[in-house]
Order: structure tokens, then C-alpha cells, then sequence
């Protein structure tokens, strides 16, 4: 959202004013905006969640520690900020790309932006899109559902331009130049019969890898850029995109013709077309192309749009164990009198949402488990005015915490989640949240209150006073957090002066330097620092024996033991078994041997999925147990980057349990849980622990003795990470992980209860629901699948203890595998 959002409020009061909807004269000061600012006086303060970096700073205190920001956005572990040198920032987790760069150490944009001012920035749970004064959108970060509105599923770590959006349609300049340009490139494609250079002139130490790959995706590149161009322009000729709303995998866009456009996840209809279809391209949504709408807003899986006259329409999941809202339907805002409130303002989390009205009050709907609609209710289907705040003049929403600023822009009140201390600035000790509004901090001249998932930023170039609570605190703490504040402003002065001394000698040595020589671009980091890097962050979970780093001697490039490298002609591919997010498995012969072979896919590849491959080359190097898939070796020559797996004739648990033609007894499905136990086991035996983070019967393979074996615990490790706290395969997912809380041990646990249920009923756990369905009654119903009447009782029972709610109650692996050995059953039953 832009800097200016109260600037909008006061024309939107403005308007309803001539329509005679006039806000008490009480309420007349909540027209004036904040004064106006040097925007290099604005001062950042962030606090909650740091797990990747996102609040900008190391330490724990709520102090500014970023100064000339004028747009700023937050995500679930992502914060982009724009300068008044408009230049772009982007801090935290870039495991999707939702920074905008390849590298984890780059910390400001390219320079596409350089020539363009940008006008609003908007941040999604793990994407990020961007909007410029020529009316341009640029999108990156996760598209697992298309949320980047560029026509396909491929994550983007870098500004892409959306074509489908240019602004003034097929007027657009961009438009007519792409045109041209695709027959041209098509003409060069078409002519362009040159090849990488062969595998064998290539040698296998790791230092070729990333350069052969920036060669190669360079052609991918060009080829999706054009593919990218061909989507349809949708914007008219006198048209421009205006407001962008971005949810946790969707998107909507407001254009000035008061048309939204929505794309990505839809399997909750939050895209409002009326269908559960999840689309990659922005389409029009045509039940509301015949209302002015003034704002719009994205929750987790709903959204919402303010049309004129302050009137407010929802869509999608607004709340658990509630029927779909599958097109715009109008909320209606009531006052104690029955009176209809005209709306300003709304915002989304998950499962509920906040609105703000024209008289400075704020109401809420939805689900309430940590208190996010600042009342003591269990949920609610209609808004409830808040009640214990002053008149307010913003309000903004996490996943499940919300802040609202007063209508003298002066305190800052919240409510909600306080599990990572984003409200408070200090985690609460029992872990619940803060049912009712509290005020939080004072801070003057407070120009804009941000809300990421699990973290909170203001903007002001005031200091921040925090209201602390005696009975909690005592006075002597609040007399020490004086004496720091004090302290802090003495040493803010000093450290302005020297500012300002050091500006004047770098401006001159720049212009020394300019007059001497041009400038010359940085040269690509070296393999070497890169390697030295990369094993550095791995060593924390591996133990890479192969790769060692000693300051006397070279770095070791060879990855594998001579015997673990394969040259990928030597492997014959015969057909597909499967695809994932990050590449294709292959049934293949390979020394006269049927093997499996698990393939990256190049186009999609950077840091972080070279990471990963050599995440599970090393850690599939060191496993060796029977109940482990076998790994044989990898190939390490690009384009061919491959893991070579030992196959497994009788394919998935899920494919085995489901099919009734093979006769399974009770001893049968005894040893089939018994064998996976023991494979995890095996890895949560390491210190520290592997944990698999996505257990689950596809991911447990047969072998021709009905052996059962544990695989993808490296490969779908960035995907799991993900799932972890949004949509993915909910069905195995423990409630703590559909909560956002860190996956342990336990949570394997959980899942292997669902996998011992699928081999007692043998269908699939939750069969005709969906997933997102699920998690909702998993956390707030505590909902498991029913246990079939013919289930040995001990079997069950295991079962039930394995997704107990209380992770602690639940038993590790090595109870479980006690439990299995114990167990007799009838032969031939």
C-alpha cells in the first residue's frame, strides 16, 4: 500500500460527504491527514518474527534503524521497502525469489527501476508486485498457483514484467515493440542451432555448474520472455491499473475503469469467478464490472472489494466450518441503532477480516483462536464493532494479529497473535494472544502502521514510546527503558552530526573518482567464495565429508567419490513415473540396471535449488539403511543434473493400499508400517535430527519384496517448507504446522498416524474434502478420519496416539517401532 493511504481516506470522506453520508462532527478531525514530512526524516521500526532477516535489523529493540523510506510492504518472511531515492530494497527469506535477486547476499534491486518512479509496492505471503508511475506491474517470488499473473507456474527471482497488464492495452509502445519483436526472435530461434558444449569437454567439479547454468538459462530466459508476451493484453486503451491486493497464493488488481482482475489460487473461489479453478493469468471478474469500486483486499483464501458509497463485498473462505462465498456477496456493517456504517477501509488475514468506517470505528468477522477480532467471541459471521479504541484513522492485519493507528496518528493499538512478539515487541510467555485491544506504543506524527504474517513495521520521524504494563514490568524496568531511550537519542545526535561530516567527504571523493576513471561493473562472485559458502550453510545440517575448506590448501571440487559420479550417457531414460515442483523422476537402465532417475529442471534453477541438489546428494551419500531408498551416485554436468536412486519395482504405498486386487493381511501392513518406522527412525537418529517434513504414503516406495523404504526427504525440502504454513498436502499436516509453528520431530509423528490410518482403510485420509477444508478442521475441530470398525484394536490405538493433538503426548519412533514388534495378528487374516 502507498504512504499516502490517508490522503485517499480523506477524498473517499470527501465524497461521501456530497452524498450526504456526513461522519459525526465528533469524528471531524479524522480528515487531517498527517503533516507533511522530509521523506528522509521517516524513520522505520520493525518488530516480531526475524527468522530470515525481514525486520531489517539483529537486535531485539524497537528502534528506527532505517531513515528516507516512503513505500514499504511486509510478507510472511519478506520485507521490500523503497527509499526517497527510489531506490528498492528487499530484506529476509529469498527461497522463492520474493526479493527480486538471485543472490542471498544482494540486498537492493537491479536497476530496472532506475528511470521510473514506483508508486505502490505490495507484498503477498511469499511474492511481490510492484506498480510504477507509467502505470507498468512487475511481479516475482513463489507461483506455485499462478499468483504472478504471468501465464505460467515457474517461480521468478527477479522484477517480470506483466504483459497482460500493460497499461493502454494494445497502445501501449511496449505492446506494438513485442509484437515485432516476437517475430524477429522466433525468426533467430528457429535459426539458432548451436548447442552447449559436449559433457565430456566438461569437467565435474562444482565450479562449472553455476556458470554452464547461467549460459543456459539465458536462452530459457529469452524463450519465456517471449512466451510471457504472447499472454493477451486485457487492459484497454484508456486504461491503467490503479490498486493491487496480494493474498497468500492470489492476486487482485483494481483498474481506473473500476475493473478487478484476479489470478491464482481459486480452489477456495478468493478469485471470484464463481469456480474453483486455480488460473496463471489475471481474468476479469464480471459480477463486479458494474460497481465503482473504491479499494480492494486479500486474505488467506478470501478477498474483498469497498465499492461507492462505503458498501463492502467479501468472497472465498471468510471463516472455517462456514459454506464458500463463490461470488462478491455485500457484507452489511451494523451499529448498535441498525444503522448501516459506510466502510473506508478493510483488511485480510486468515479467516477473518477487519474494516475501518467513516466514523473512526473498526469492526471484525471471522475466526477468533488468538483473538484477532479484538473481542472474547469464539467467531462471528457478521462485523462487530471493536470495542476500547479511540477514533482510528488506519488499520492494518497480519495472519492473525491487527494494529490500528488513532485519528491523531499518536498511539498504536493491537491485538491478535503475540506468539513471535509482534504485537508487544516480546513473545507472550503462555503463548496466547491478546484478546482485547491494548495500546501498544505512542509514537507521534505516525505516517504508516504495516502488518507482514508475523511481523509489524511503522513508519514516523517521531521516537517510539513504549506503554509498558507495571504489573507485568514494574517501575524499575520502566525507569531503565527511559534511561536506554535517553540514551539512544544522545547517541542519535552524535551519530547525525558525524552523518552529515562523512556525507560531505564521500561526495567529494566521488566526484575525485569520477573525474579519474569510469566506473567498472563487479565482477560475478568467484566460484570459489561461492563453494566456500554453499558448504558453509550445509555443514550446519550435513556432515559433508567429501567437500573440506582448509585456509592452507585449495578447495576439493569433486563433489562425489569417483565411484558416485555418473556420466549421464550412460544412463538410458525409459519413461516418466512422476513430476514435482523442481523436476521429473524417469524409470531408466543404467549399467544393465533398472534404476530411478530424478532430474532438475534447469529453467527454474538458481542458488537456492542448487542448494537443495546438493543438499540431497550429500545427505543421500551418507544414509545407508534398508528401509532408506539407495542412493547410487549423481550426475553433475549441466543441463543433466540427476540423482540416480535404486528403484522400487512395487512403486507407492498409496498406489499398493488402494489397489485391492493385491491381498494385504494384518501381518502385511504390520511390516509396512514397521519398515517406514524404522526408516525414520533412522533419521531423526542424527544429530541434529533430519526430519522428513512431508511423510506421506506417496513418498514411501515398495521394492519387489514388499520391503518398504522412505524417499524425497531432501528433494521436496523447499517445497515442505512452504506447506509448512500454507497450502499443500494438509491431509498428513500437523495442527501445529498448519498454525505456522516450528516442525519438530512430533510432526512426523503426526503424519505416520495418517499413513497408519491409510494402511488400516486403505483409501485416501479425508477422501471428497479438500485440503484446505482440512487444515481448517484439523486446527479448529481437532477432525480426524474415522477408524474402521475391522482395525485390530492395538493398531488403532497406535494410531490415535500417533495425531494426538498435544505433540507431547504423541510417541517417538522408537516407542512406535516397540509397539509394532509387539503386535500379533492371525496369519492369512
Amino acid at each position: 500500500m502507498r504512504l499516502n493511504d490517508m490522503t485517499e481516506s480523506r477524498k473517499m470522506l470527501k465524497q461521501f460527504k456530497e452524498k450526504e453520508v456526513r461522519p459525526p462532527r465528533s469524528y471531524s478531525d479524522f480528515s487531517k491527514s498527517p503533516r507533511q514530512l522530509q521523506l528522509d526524516t521517516i524513520q522505520l521500526y520493525s518488530w516480531g518474527l526475524n527468522s530470515c532477516g525481514q525486520l531489517l535489523k539483529n537486535n531485539k529493540n524497537i528502534t528506527p534503524h532505517y531513515q528516507g523510506v516512503t513505500l514499504c510492504s511486509a510478507g510472511e518472511n519478506h520485507t521490500i521497502i523503497v527509499n526517497n531515492k527510489n531506490e528498492v530494497f528487499g530484506f529476509g527469506d529469498n527461497q522463492f525469489g520474493q526479493l527480486g535477486y538471485e543472490s542471498n547476499t544482494q540486498q537492493k534491486l537491479s536497476a530496472i527501476f532506475k528511470d521510473q518512479r514506483i508508486t505502490s509496492i505490495v507484498c503477498g505471503a511469499e511474492h511481490t508486485f510492484m506498480l510504477t508511475a507509467k502505470g507498468e506491474i512487475y511481479s516475482w517470488g513463489l507461483n506455485l498457483k499462478g499468483q504472478l499473473g504471468l501465464g505460467c507456474f515457474d517461480n521468478i527471482n527477479q522484477p517480470t514484467l506483466v504483459y497482460g497488464l500493460l497499461p493502454f492495452g494494445n497502445s501501449n509502445i511496449k505492446a506494438r515493440e513485442s509484437q515485432q519483436g516476437h517475430k524477429r526472435m522466433k525468426s533467430a530461434n528457429e535459426g539458432d542451432q548451436s548447442t552447449s558444449p559436449g559433457l565430456k569437454e566438461r569437467s565435474s567439479s562444482i565450479d562449472n555448474i553455476m556458470e554452464q547454468i547461467v549460459m543456459m538459462k539465458e536462452k530459457i530466459k529469452q524463450k519465456n520472455t517471449n512466451d510471457i508476451q504472447q499472454c493477451q493484453i486485457l487492459l484497454q486503451n484508456d486504461e491503467a491499473v490503479q490498486q493491487i491486493a496480494c493474498g497468500a497464493l492470489h492476486t487482485l488488481i483494481l483498474t481506473n475503469k473500476n475493473r478487478i482482475f484476479s489470478c491464482g489460487f481459486g480452489e477456495s473461489y478468493a478469485l471470484g469467478h464463481q469456480e474453483n479453478q486455480t488460473i496463471n493469468e489475471f481474468k476479469l471478474i464480471q459480477t463486479l464490472s458494474h460497481f465503482k469500486v473504491e479499494k480492494i483486499s486479500c486474505g488467506l483464501a478470501h478477498s474483498g472489494c469497498i465499492i461507492e458509497g462505503g458498501k463492502s463485498y467479501l468472497w472465498g473462505v471468510c471463516k472455517s466450518n462456514k459454506d464458500y462465498y463463490k461470488q462478491p456477496t455485500q457484507i452489511k456493517i451494523l451499529d448498535e441503532f441498525n444503522n448501516q456504517q459506510c466502510v473506508l477501509d478493510m483488511k485480510m488475514g486468515e479467516m477473518f477480516t477487519i474494516y475501518l468506517t467513516s466514523k473512526g470505528e473498526v469492526y471484525s468477522m471471522g475466526d477468533n483462536i488468538l483473538g484477532q477480532l479484538g473481542n472474547e467471541l469464539s467467531s462471528s459471521d457478521i462485523p462487530i464493532k471493536i470495542l476500547g479504541l479511540p477514533l482510528i484513522s488506519q488499520i492494518s492485519a497480519g495472519r492473525n494479529h491487527c494494529l490500528a493507528l488513532s485519528a491523531d496518528y499518536k498511539q498504536i493499538y493491537g491485538w491478535g497473535s503475540n506468539i513471535y512478539g509482534q504485537l508487544t515487541g516480546q513473545p507472550s510467555l503462555n503463548g496466547k494472544g491478546i484478546i482485547l485491544p491494548k495500546l501498544l506504543f505512542t509514537v507521534p506524527e505516525t505516517q504508516r502502521i504495516i502488518c507482514g504474517n508475523f511481523h509489524s513495521i511503522l513508519l514516523s520521524p517521531s521516537y517510539l514510546e513504549i506503554i509498558l504494563d507495571e504489573n507485568e514490568n514494574g517501575n524499575k524496568e520502566n525507569e531503565k527503558l527511559n534511561e536506554e531511550v535517553e540514551k539512544y537519542r544522545n547517541e542519535q545526535e552524535i551519530l547525525k552530526q558525524q552523518n552529515a561530516q562523512l556525507q560531505q567527504k564521500y561526495d567529494r571523493m566521488k566526484n575525485e573518482l569520477l573525474s579519474k576513471k569510469k566506473v567498472k561493473d563487479q565482477k560475478v562472485q568467484t566460484t570459489e567464495s561461492y563453494i566456500q559458502r554453499q558448504i558453509k550453510k550445509q555443514q550446519s545440517k550435513f556432515d559433508i565429508s567429501a567437500l573440506e575448506i582448509s585456509p592452507e590448501r585449495p578447495i576439493k571440487h569433486r563433489i562425489f567419490q569417483s565411484s558416485l559420479d555418473i556420466d549421464f550417457n550412460d544412463i538410458m531414460l525409459e519413461k516418466q513415473i512422476s513430476e514435482g515442483g523442481y523436476g521429473v523422476i524417469y524409470r531408466a537402465k543404467w549399467r544393465e540396471t533398472i534404476v530411478a532417475v530424478k532430474m532438475f529442471k534447469i529453467d527454474g534453477m538458481n542458488e537456492n535449488h542448487i542448494r537443495d541438489f546438493l543438499s540431497e546428494c550429500h545427505a543421500m551419500e551418507a544414509l545407508r539403511h534398508p528401509n532408506i531408498v539407495m542412493f547410487l551416485g549423481a550426475c553433475t554436468k549441466p543441463p543433466n543434473l540427476a540423482i540416480v536412486l535404486e528403484y522400487c519395482q512395487r512403486g507407492s504405498l498409496w498406489q499398493v493400499i488402494q489397489n485391492h486386487d493385491i491381498h494385504l493381511t494384518w501381518e502385511d501392513r504390520r511390516k509396512m508400517a514397521l519398515d517406514a518406522s524404522k526408516g525414520v527412525l533412522y533419521l531423526h537418529s542424527f544429530n541434529p535430527p533430519i526430519l522428513h517434513r512431508d511423510l506421506k504414503s506417496l513418498n514411501l516406495l515398495l521394492d519387489e519384496a514388499f520391503r518398504t523404504k522412505l524417499a524425497d526427504f531432501g528433494w521436496t525440502r523447499t517445497l515442505s517448507n512452504y506447506m509448512t504454513s500454507k497450502i499443500g498436502t494438509y491431509q498428513w499436516m500437523a495442527p501445529e504446522v498448519i498454525a505456522g509453528q516450528v516442525y519438530t520431530e512430533k510432526a512426523d509423528v503426526f503424519s505416520f498416524g495418517i499413513i497408519l490410518w491409510e494402511i488400516a482403510a486403505r483409501e485416501p485420509p479425508y477422501r471428497n474434502i479438500t485440503g484446505l477444508q482440512v487444515s481448517l478442521d484439523v486446527l479448529n475441530n481437532d477432525f480426524r478420519p474415522t477408524i474402521p470398525k475391522k482395525t485390530p484394536e492395538v493398531f488403532g490405538r497406535l494410531t490415535k496416539r500417533c495425531w494426538d493433538r498435544d505433540p507431547e503426548k504423541r510417541p517417538s519412533f522408537k516407542e512406535i517401532i516397540k509397539e509394532l514388534e509387539m503386535m500379533k495378528f492371525p496369519q492369512g487374516v
